[in-house]
This record gives structure tokens, C-alpha cells and sequence, in this order.
């Protein structure tokens, strides 16, 4: 297991999308240390998910979009997983079970993971992770 960075605190996650149309995923600790998540692209087709990640610290903004859509449906099903690792380019995720919330008024999503452990040897490098599979 490489070394790295470990986050075993609750996170809360906003996704939302800019006036661009991209996703701005933000994930906050109590440790005030915040891993923002800037979308590619998001495809609910075959329960993947695409996106790129990064490290930020102090990162508070998250940009909401009316047209930002989600299928419930799918959305539970990503809320019955209860244990996903995921571990590619030297990057380990452990992640328990999630928690979705919908706000209908912002048409925002608010996931909840109660455990996120990450190791990396560089922190602040940029990694494609691909694809989440949560079917």
C-alpha cells in the first residue's frame, strides 16, 4: 500500500454543475480538507460514472445548475452500495456504504460517505480515474 493522505471522518459531497455544464464535486471533512472533483463526464448509462479528481484545500464554492438532472432510480442504487475499493494508478479508495439526499429546489445531490480513505504517494496529482462501476 502506497503512503499517503487517509481521511476516516465522515465527508459530505455537493455535486452540482457550473454554467459551463461541468460537474463540481466537493468533498469536506472535518479536518476543514476538501478533495474538489471536477466532472468530465457524467454517464448514469450502464451505472458508470466518469470524472477526473484533484486534491484542494480551503475549496468552499460549488457551482449549482437548474439543468442539472438525476435519476432517482439509479440514484438508490448507488445508495445500496456498501463497500467499493477502488485502486488504479497507485491511488486506493476505500469507500462504506453512501447516503443520497435530493435537493429538488437547487436539483442538487447531496451523498454522504461515512468512510473515505485515500493513499497517494503525491497528493497533489492530477489522476483519471475512469470509471465507478456502482451497478
Amino acid at each position: 500500500m502506497t503512503s499517503g493522505i487517509a481521511l476516516d471522518a465522515s465527508l459530505d459531497v455537493m455535486v452540482g454543475t457550473n454554467e459551463n455544464g461541468f460537474g463540481t464535486i466537493a468533498f469536506t471533512s472535518g479536518a476543514n480538507m476538501i478533495i474538489q472533483r471536477v466532472v468530465e463526464k457524467v454517464s448514469m448509462s450502464r451505472h458508470q460514472i466518469w470524472y477526473q479528481w484533484q486534491y484542494g484545500l480551503n475549496y468552499e464554492e460549488i457551482f449549482i445548475n437548474n439543468r442539472y438532472t438525476f435519476d432517482q432510480m439509479r440514484a438508490q442504487q448507488i445508495a445500496n452500495i456498501r463497500k467499493t475499493i477502488l485502486s488504479i494508478d497507485g491511488v486506493q479508495f476505500i469507500i462504506g456504504k453512501i447516503d443520497i439526499t435530493k435537493d429538488e429546489v437547487n436539483r442538487s445531490i447531496k451523498i454522504t460517505i461515512p468512510c473515505l480513505r485515500i493513499f497517494c504517494d503525491n497528493a497533489y496529482q492530477e489522476v483519471q480515474l475512469g470509471a465507478i462501476n456502482v451497478g
